[in-house]
């Protein structure tokens, strides 16, 4: 079904629009590059951790949920002279969110408060 009753808005409303191109130009070939480069920063972190059950979910949710990463770090666009420090923080922020999801998911503890405690905690990194 064709949302669109009139062809010519249709043409207008998928016509790129000015500055488009540039814009994607950029995240893909600068913002992207850049998450991939944080999201490597953070596996080494991952990949040193002592406790190999917690360095397990670090680097599962790093290998199975970047596209987290990927994705937020559109808002980093808008942000111009901030856009490096922006993506620094979307990626350490989704990263730190997605292991904390693993934590609560695949671990053998079934302890609310203790998953409360832990999203809390998300604030102080903050």
């Amino acid at each position: 079904m064709n949302m669109y009753a009139n062809p010519s808005l249709e043409r207008e409303f998928t016509r790129p629009q000015p500055g488009q191109r540039k814009i994607l130009a950029h995240y893909i070939l600068h913002t992207l590059p850049r998450v991939k480069k944080e999201l490597q920063r953070w596996q080494c972190q991952a990949a040193i951790c002592p406790n190999t059950t917690l360095a397990a979910q670090a680097l599962s949710s790093l290998n199975s949920k970047d596209f987290h990463c990927y994705g937020g770090s559109v808002f980093a666009l808008c942000a111009d002279d901030r856009e490096e420090t922006l993506i620094e923080l979307i990626t350490a922020y989704q990263t730190i969110c997605d292991y904390l999801d693993n934590l609560c998911d695949r671990n053998d503890c079934l302890d609310g408060s203790a998953f409360r405690q832990l999203h809390v905690s998300l604030l102080d990194a903050l």
